[in-house]
């Protein structure tokens, strides 16, 4: 069977420089691991609050956290958010708080007539070199239940949340708040899928940067490729992040479905039919690390190409109509790009009457039949199920 070899080109037009960005709009001095913020007030009340820190629910669905959709919150024994490790919070229940409770980056409160606790679960909280903090493990436990996540939002920004203050770049005296905005997931047994959720910590502490940020994937041919070479596609991905001013990159790994694949910048790999994972490891000059993941997907949607048709014995060329004494071979095969050997089948037809004569010569491999046409139908299968068909007509003339 022939098969149609058609390489994917990569084009490496981003050019490393390019996708290293330099962040200038951060200062990065600190040294505590305790991200602390000044509390907005005593944590047992729905009402008004316009000071000092809070998270909010706009439960009124009305695009707007309001004042009165607020409810002001206070560090946690630990002072604050821990950064790089988790903080669970646990014993939230029906009822406003009683003591009971073992909390995590704040102290308990009442929403609802319920108590709850912000916590950190999955992925720990980390400073970005971007001016950004990774809160994708942000949650909530209220009111029994066990983990509200809180990560991640229909925003592009979706699981960070920013720092502001009043220079640009921030500056050591500067008072600087959070603002971390997220959407409670639609299934959620809370009763509150889909309201929109914000936190606002006011004037934090300073903190050491560990993290690089937020990583992003430039993968040549997109995450979804359709196969257009032999059992596969050579894929180029590039990563693109973001890394402070005088530092610069040490280190990258690359790790295909869990194996580790390459150490340089740009992740060069052919990858076969299914679905693969992606992973990116990253480590500075000054020790900031960053890592990331993504899928990447080959699928053959394309079917065989079929040839259907009758070839003159003699002169090798296809004919649609001959001598009642002709010879012809028959040609039922299939071009495919990804599998190199589709599996072909074909059927010959003709039209009978009652009583029609049909010799064969099976040592001869001969068929003798009296008839005016003869139809050629051909079909053929790649290995992901694609069927294509084509058909031909042979006209006999006397």
């Amino acid at each position: 069977m022939k098969n149609k070899k058609t390489l994917l080109k990569t084009t490496l037009s981003i050019a490393l420089a390019g996708s290293i960005h330099i962040a200038h709009a951060f200062d990065l001095t600190g040294t505590s691991d305790i991200l602390s913020f000044d509390p907005g007030g005593a944590a047992s009340s729905y009402g008004a609050v316009t000071i000092g820190s809070y998270y909010g629910m706009d439960v009124n669905s009305d695009g707007v956290v309001s004042s009165r959709e607020r409810i002001p919150i206070s560090p946690g024994p630990s002072g604050g958010i821990t950064l790089g490790v988790l903080q669970p919070a646990l014993g939230s229940h029906s009822g406003c708080p009683d003591g009971t409770e073992s909390p995590g980056p704040d102290m308990p409160w009442c929403f609802f007539g319920n108590t709850g606790m912000h916590q950190v679960t999955g992925t720990p909280v980390v400073a970005n070199a971007d001016g950004t903090f990774d809160f994708s493990g942000w949650g909530v436990t209220w009111n029994g239940i066990t983990n509200i996540p809180l990560g991640s939002s229909p925003d592009s920004d979706s699981g960070l949340a920013r720092v502001s203050c009043a220079n640009t770049p921030c500056s050591p005296g500067d008072v600087r708040n959070l603002d971390y905005n997220a959407v409670v997931p639609s299934d959620d047994p809370s009763g509150f899928g889909g309201v929109r959720y914000a936190l606002h910590l006011a004037n934090i502490s300073q903190f050491q940067v560990t993290s690089i940020g937020r990583i992003n994937f430039n993968v040549s041919g997109g995450n979804i490729q359709e196969c257009n070479s032999t059992g596969g596609n050579m894929v180029s991905i590039q990563p693109d992040y973001t890394i402070p001013e005088g530092d610069a990159l040490a280190g990258i790994s690359w790790s295909v479905d869990n194996a580790v694949v390459s150490q340089s910048e740009t992740l060069q790999q052919f990858m076969g039919l299914g679905s693969h994972r992606i992973e990116v490891s990253i480590i500075t000059t000054n020790g900031l690390t960053g890592a990331a993941a993504t899928d990447v997907l080959i699928e053959d949607t394309t079917a065989p190409e079929v040839i259907a048709a009758f070839i003159d014995k003699r002169r090798r060329v296809e004919v649609a109509s001959v001598s009642n004494r002709a010879v012809v071979n028959i040609q039922a095969e299939a071009v495919d790009i990804c599998d190199s050997n589709p599996v072909v089948s074909a059927v010959v037809g003709a039209p009978v009457e009652n009583g029609d004569l049909v010799r064969a010569n099976k040592r001869r491999g001969a068929v003798i039949l009296n008839t005016s046409s003869l139809s050629l139908s051909a079909t053929a299968s790649d290995a992901s199920d694609n069927t294509g068909s084509a058909s031909a007509v042979l006209n006999i003339t006397n």
